[in-house]
């Protein structure tokens, strides 16, 4: 019988053959990785909620996410406008009312009713978290106890979306107050902001028009990772976490960040001025109208000192994907900071640096912060509302 040596076949055949086998090898590996258990690590989210979440908080977790995607392309754009909402549901975990905000549907507001409205980013709209466990639900309660003795109760209503930004935030303020009939706004933003600034610098966002898709967030499920192929993930994140372990076990030093892009270093530039500048115009426009406005500086994980083992791997991880994000993000907020703080005439709350001291981990996926410190946010941002409510005598007008 005659032989032939392998690297002679060149025969469009066995090229073929080779592509079909390297397809099933790749079809057969991702089934694996979908369908087992891997110690009961699915995915990203799975292991930080594996790594900071008690039982029943896991349970919430997955019952949320459960909710949230079984809701399918779960928002829709408001045209005319930089808005985009959810779409109106009634869910184990949560609800969204007719205004596309979470929260029960509520009636015209009463005569001793005072109503205090949260626009923000995830971390109000409660990301993982049942409607008891949320930001603006937390606040109401601490308000309700304090001032129990007045005559006016207190409602908090959350008007948080998912990548909603101070833009997008104002947006929907300066178009739904009125129906809300507000008595307080509060705005809690700035993460999603530098996200944006970063890539595309600092800019005014266009109108949706009829037609508009939806933002991407809404159209797929986004549980951490990478890349969409499990396979590609695992091998991708083996390396990150690899080079991770290379860099902080021989250098024996805080973790470095790639320098700053220069097209970033002009971006970071304009930012803070930009950031202020809008939290000025907004306050103006519901003090004309007598309402009370605050701004929180929310806590982010750039800022966090020390930051814990699973904190300092998230920062490496986005690293890799956006060189330069890490200190872009920590010296931007540094400067939005200072100028925001040096605004007269402005209620705003400074959380940047909250957590410091606390050596475990706050941001459990380098964003969304555990219920221990949803817990404490809450906690200062009523302290905050108190004393405003207080030195303006609002409860008694």
């Amino acid at each position: 019988m005659q032989r032939t040596r392998i690297d002679k076949i060149s025969s469009f055949g066995g090229f073929a053959l080779t592509l079909v086998c390297l397809a099933l090898y790749f079809a057969f590996a991702e089934l694996v990785f979908k369908f087992t258990l891997l110690n009961g690590i699915h995915s990203d989210l799975d292991y930080y909620l594996s790594e900071t979440f008690s039982d029943d908080e896991k349970e919430e977790a997955k019952q949320f996410m459960d909710d949230l995607n079984s809701l399918g392309e779960r928002a829709v754009i408001v045209p005319g406008t930089i808005i985009h909402k959810y779409k109106p549901a009634k869910t184990k975990s949560f609800t969204i009312n007719s205004f596309g905000f979470r929260g029960e549907e509520f009636s015209k507001k009463k005569d001793d009713e005072y109503r205090i409205v949260f626009f923000g980013n995830s971390k109000i709209l409660g990301y993982l978290l049942s409607d008891k466990n949320t930001i603006p639900v937390l606040v109401q309660e601490k308000l309700r106890e304090y001032f129990k003795d007045k005559e006016k109760k207190i409602t908090v209503f959350n008007f948080g979306m998912e990548a909603f930004d101070l833009q997008r935030s104002i947006a929907a303020a300066t178009l739904y107050y009125q129906e809300l009939e507000a008595d307080f706004v509060v705005f809690y933003a700035a993460v999603a902001d530098m996200n944006e600034a970063y890539t595309w610098g600092v800019a005014d966002l266009k109108p949706f028009a009829d037609g508009d898709n939806v933002p991407e967030i809404f159209r797929t499920h986004n549980d951490g990772g990478s890349f969409k192929s499990n396979l590609l993930h695992i091998l991708y994140s083996s390396f990150v976490n690899d080079c991770y372990k290379f860099e902080t076990n021989s250098a024996q030093r805080d973790l470095m960040t790639f320098p700053i892009p220069p097209l970033q270093m002009q971006y970071l530039k304009d930012f803070p001025p930009s950031y202020a500048a809008r939290i000025l115009k907004v306050s103006n426009y519901f003090n004309e109208r007598n309402i009370p406005s605050l701004f929180i500086l929310p806590p982010l994980v750039q800022s966090k000192e020390p930051p814990s083992a699973l904190e300092t791997n998230l920062m490496f991880q986005r690293e890799f994907l956006a060189p330069g994000v890490n200190h872009f993000t920590k010296k931007c907020y540094e400067e939005t900071v200072r100028e925001v703080m040096e605004l007269s005439d402005i209620n705003v709350m400074n959380h940047s640096g909250m957590f410091n001291g606390m050596e475990e981990t706050v941001f459990f996926d380098g964003l969304h912060l555990t219920h221990k410190a949803i817990g404490m946010s809450a906690d200062k941002i009523a302290g905050g509302i108190i004393k405003i409510l207080e030195s303006e005598h609002s409860l008694d007008k």
